[in-house]
């Protein structure tokens, strides 16, 4: 479509206006040579210095233990026997190491769609899943999830989603699981919340206390979330649960007519799809704010987040817009929120045009400025994930540092106008492929690190929220 190559040659535009001024030394720079420049320390998120993600001084860290737990064990965690013994006390350690460290020992928060089947070993015969119905914390959730029926998401063609709540689900007192009270024996850390809710709430704000009470209990201080619990809905076809709908239609004051779960989606996507997203959004803010409001008030410089993908335009359907989350009645300061973009290539994600990761971090930092974003980036090496991809695409080593090279210096290149007008790096820190792994381009780095951005360069982009609701009408 023309405006979207248009988009594309801008974004192009600015990543070249900046390789050319960068190559010729023109005013960005000193004229020192690149050998003679020294890194500056990393100090946490920053701009000026964007760090490795996982180095010292950088930004997160997963400590050993609970943080790496599958999603059901995580939310019963007191019924895992590792939890009951003196490994808890590693655990924190652990977490301590890496506060001292400089970083913010987080949870990873992850799930795949697995889960029911093997919670309640329902898995089909040959289908290579675990049963874990006999494992503590699995056998509690899948228990719990089998208990309520009601819950489960029916999606837009009127079939039911078993073992999936979408965290759009509001609950009801009597329907909180026995483990939202102190479990017999355990000394409860500062802020366990022992008493059930007072009045209906969501299944998103559950999910973030749950995590938070692990944190407080493990020493971490956030989560960093990925694949089904970042859009944990499954994209914009399985909240159409009667109850969600009935409570997104009072939040909105909207009537919905009758009718089956499909007829109902279509009205909501004709109709009010915009307030349909930010009402998904604002659930997943209630998700992300509920953890970090627990952690704060007991004494945690808590940082939530995760991966997402640079579509800001998109990951609305999915529930994920920064400014709800930044802005929204749940909300937390900005300082306590940090996402990865996703950038990177694997297997599944052929290499990209260099610019195409410019547009992403450049449209995902402007859309909302006091959002902190680091950038996921290729890398040689490491887990092979880029290299896999170079080799699907029939490209060689050359190619593939070439590529490396432009994606990187585009992507740090990339700035921002905050909303006190102040101009700044697009990205606050680098991870290199997953798991922070691989081999950074050097010489580049030094090139990006070099130059900070303080005040405009190259041709502009501008979101416009506004323009961008027009996308969100009937026929879209």
């Amino acid at each position: 479509m023309p405006y979207r190559r248009e988009f594309a040659r801008r974004a192009c535009l600015i990543s070249l206006t900046a390789v050319f001024l960068a190559l010729t030394g023109c005013d960005l720079f000193s004229q020192r040579t690149a050998s003679a420049f020294a890194y500056p320390s990393p100090a946490g998120l920053s701009a000026d210095r964007p760090v490795l993600l996982t180095e010292t001084n950088g930004v997160v860290g997963q400590p050993w233990g609970a943080a790496g737990f599958p999603l059901p064990q995580q939310l019963f965690w007191n019924n895992v026997d590792m939890m009951q013994t003196s490994h808890v006390q590693e655990m924190r350690a652990a977490a301590a190491g890496l506060d001292s460290d400089g970083r913010a020992p987080q949870l990873g928060v992850v799930a795949w769609g697995y889960e029911y089947a093997a919670a309640t070993g329902t898995a089909a015969a040959g289908s290579g899943l675990p049963d874990n119905s006999g494992i503590g914390g699995w056998k509690e959730w899948g228990s719990w999830m089998k208990a309520h029926p009601g819950y489960a998401s029916t999606n837009a063609n009127n079939a039911v989603e078993p073992g999936y709540f979408t965290p759009l689900m509001p609950m009801d007192p009597v329907d909180w699981p026995p483990e939202w009270t102190a479990p017999p024996g355990w000394i409860a850390p500062p802020g366990w919340v022992a008493d059930r809710p007072a009045a209906v709430t969501s299944y998103a704000q559950w999910l973030g206390i749950r995590l938070a009470q692990l944190a407080l209990v493990t020493g971490c201080r956030g989560m960093t979330c990925a694949d089904y619990v970042v859009g944990l809905e499954w994209g914009d076809g399985v909240d159409y649960n009667a109850r969600v709908v009935d409570d997104f239609a009072t939040g909105a004051g909207l009537t919905i007519p009758a009718g089956t779960p499909s007829e109902r989606a279509a009205w909501i996507q004709a109709n009010a799809r915009s307030k349909w997203w930010d009402f998904k959004c604002s659930r997943f803010g209630e998700f992300y704010g509920s953890m970090a409001q627990n952690l704060l008030d007991n004494g945690k410089d808590a940082l939530v987040g995760g991966q997402m993908s640079g579509f800001p335009m998109l990951t609305r359907g999915s529930g994920d817009d920064f400014r709800v989350f930044l802005h929204g009645s749940h909300s937390v300061p900005g300082r306590h929120w940090f996402f990865n973009i996703e950038l990177q290539s694997d297997p599944l994600r052929p290499p990209s045009d260099y610019w195409f990761s410019s547009i992403q971090m450049g449209v995902t930092a402007a859309r909302e400025p006091d959002m902190p974003l680091g950038g996921q980036m290729d890398a040689l090496g490491g887990q092979g994930a880029f290299d896999a991809a170079v080799q699907q695409a029939h490209q060689d080593q050359t190619w593939a540092r070439k590529d490396l090279t432009q994606q990187w210096l585009s992507v740090g290149w990339s700035h921002v106008a905050g909303r006190d007008g102040s101009v700044r790096r697009a990205p606050l820190s680098f991870m290199r492929s997953y798991w922070d792994a691989g081999e950074t381009p050097t010489t580049e780095m030094e090139l990006l690190l070099r130059h900070i951005p303080r005040h405009p360069f190259g041709p502009a982009l501008y979101y416009s929220v506004p323009i961008e609701r027009t996308f969100e009408g009937p026929g879209n």
